[in-house]
């Protein structure tokens, strides 16, 4: 039964992954630059992770060496 549960879990992340690509691509055909699609895309995700940590009431423990790992991360993803 878990193996069923895995498998359909899957299949439903590979349809959401074909259609976000498939958006992807004809938001490109429109005329939209990547970096304009992954400028709303990251935009609207750090949105909805803002607004999971406010219905949570999730406390951030940060330290100056936490945020500047943070800051590194993120640079490294933007290279």
């Amino acid at each position: 039964r878990k193996i069923m549960n895995w498998l359909i879990y899957n299949l439903l992340a590979v349809i959401v992954l074909a259609t976000m690509m498939l958006l992807f691509k004809w938001l490109s055909i429109q005329g939209l630059t990547n970096s304009v699609i992954l400028f709303f895309v990251f935009l609207f995700g750090a949105s909805f992770y803002f607004v999971h940590l406010l219905v949570n009431k999730t406390v951030l423990q940060l330290n100056s060496k936490l945020i500047l790992i943070l800051v590194l991360a993120a640079t490294l993803n933007n290279i």
